[in-house]
């Protein structure tokens, strides 16, 4: 099964591991929202995003907080 939007709120390092999952589990022109990274590992998880074959589109910050809202790098 493939879908068009994951969510996943989860802590940094948990996210980075399940990122080849949720890879696979994305359509081509699926988007993915991402949370519950604290503010100072925003930049860990957007580097293995774009090695995971995701491409950042936005980023929001509540606090330190971070959500990032992205979509498959293969388009």
């Amino acid at each position: 099964i493939r879908y068009d939007f994951i969510t996943a709120n989860l802590f940094s390092e948990l996210l980075i591991a399940a990122l080849p999952i949720f890879r696979e589990a994305l359509r081509a022109d699926g988007r993915m929202i991402v949370s519950g990274i604290l503010r100072e590992q925003a930049q860990g998880v957007a580097r293995a995003l774009d090695h995971s074959g995701f491409h950042l589109e936005e980023k929001r910050r509540r606090g330190k907080w971070v959500a990032l809202l992205c979509g498959s790098a293969l388009l």
